[in-house]
């Protein structure tokens, strides 16, 4: 096989500091499974990442990285840059299987069918978005921009449906609550 590029160069040893980010790219690698065990299962926040498909993604790229540096050192860099590649690609399949349990964290849908079908069950009600980043993007899912406003104005509001996230909803004074991932959606009366 015709070998060219950065490979000629590693295996020529022209190139010390390409064998080098190589080295420190796959240590970096090797500890993404216990960094993600570590971060999962201390903090609070990220238990709903707590799925296994991520678990056997973060698996695949450490065990990967364990394999393309045992490949390093017997001065076969063609295979762990092989073998580094294979692992990502893999990992990537696996972690695609953990997004539709991620979707209520990731992105509005979700949160737009609750805030609609209450809306509905209160006359129509007006949704309104306090705290939500990006909530004209919303637009997408129930068919106009909601309004936006800041959570301190929401004791000023009535009869509207309030999108906004659950750290920020205790004084919101809502009924019907709904949590959706991050988010709360209540009923301002």
């Amino acid at each position: 096989m015709k070998r060219c590029g950065s490979m000629m160069m590693i295996e020529t040893g022209e190139s010390r500091g390409l064998r080098i980010a190589l080295y420190i790219s796959t240590v970096l690698l090797l500890f993404a499974a216990p960094a993600f065990d570590i971060a999962v299962l201390t903090q609070r926040s990220l238990q709903p990442f707590n799925i296994p498909a991520l678990w056997m993604a973060v698996a695949v790229i450490s065990l990967g990285a364990l394999a393309a540096l045992l490949l390093l050192m017997r001065k076969a860099p063609e295979r762990a840059v092989r073998t580094l590649a294979a692992s990502i690609i893999l990992s990537a399949f696996f972690a695609g299987w953990a997004v539709p349990r991620l979707n209520p964290y990731i992105g509005y849908r979700d949160m737009c069918r609750s805030a609609m079908s209450m809306s509905k069950a209160h006359g129509n009600a007006q949704i309104v978005a306090a705290g939500i980043k990006h909530a004209a993007n919303t637009d997408a899912f129930l068919g106009y921009s909601p309004k936006e406003v800041v959570a301190d104005s929401i004791a000023r509001l009535h009869g509207v449906v309030v999108m906004m996230p659950a750290k920020d909803a205790a004084g919101a004074m809502l009924s019907d609550k709904q949590d959706v991932g991050p988010m709360v959606i209540g009923y301002r009366e």
